[in-house]
């Protein structure tokens, strides 16, 4: 998995295909979409338009929780290759825990097992999961999740969850790790929202010498797996 991609959450479709492509041209080969953010296809037409090798490409997309449950996984796992174009998935994720219903959630993940087994997923994992979502989860299934991706980000380091993860041989990946939720729907919104102009970032980012944008993902991907900040415009993924 590389160590950076591009996440098209809140990403418009209109636009989402001409950011990949843009991406994919600056040297991304990690593109995050999911079922619910409705640009599985754009994001797909994009890897195609690219000309690039599939195998040089890693596509992570999620199963929202309608799909939920083994035989309505099954078949919304095949919805999302079809949506994509793509006849494997590289990384295929829950999109949230139900800690509500865990039977469903026990039973989406078995059928992800299977997908897994049949080479149709190169890896399953999970996404938004707290330790005991993870507990319980792994106490009723087989294969651990290979990453759950959470949000993580200067203002929000996760560390008890990270060291969760290590401890299990879960890699941990941060979504928006440029401000994450804190950038979009703030507490406080008289604090610094975004953490490329928070103080501690720039003056790091001065004394080493590197892009703000640079710094702040380092600052969540320094001790964890990967990241994929988001974007929908062509010069943010440049």
């Amino acid at each position: 998995m590389p160590v950076l991609g591009l996440g098209v959450f809140q990403s418009p479709p209109e636009e989402t295909t001409a950011a990949a492509e843009t991406a994919i041209v600056n040297g991304y080969r990690l593109f995050d979409t999911a079922a619910s953010y409705d640009n599985e296809r754009e994001v797909g037409a994009a890897i195609r338009a690219s000309g690039i090798d599939r195998a040089e490409i890693f596509v992570t997309t999620k199963l929202w929780i309608s799909d939920y449950g083994y035989d309505e996984a099954l078949v919304g796992f095949e919805a999302c290759l079809r949506r994509l174009g793509l006849d494997y998935a590289d990384f295929f994720l829950l999109h949230q825990p139900v800690p509500t219903d865990l039977d469903r959630t026990v039973a989406v993940y078995t059928a992800m097992e299977k997908v897994l087994a049949a080479g149709r997923a190169r890896a399953i994992g999970v996404s938004n999961f707290s330790e005991q979502h993870l507990e319980q989860l792994m106490r009723r299934t087989e294969v651990v999740p290979a990453a759950n991706q959470v949000e993580l980000h200067p203002f929000f380091t996760q560390q008890p969850l990270r060291a969760f993860h290590a401890r299990h041989g879960i890699a941990t990946e941060g979504w928006s790790p440029l401000g994450g939720i804190h950038r979009y729907r703030p507490a406080d919104p008289d604090a610094v929202l975004n953490a490329l102009e928070h103080p501690t970032i720039t003056a790091i980012a001065d004394k080493y010498g590197a892009r703000r944008r640079r710094r702040g993902c380092c600052a969540g991907t320094s001790s964890t797996r990967t990241g994929s900040p988001r974007t929908s415009t062509s010069s943010a993924s440049s």
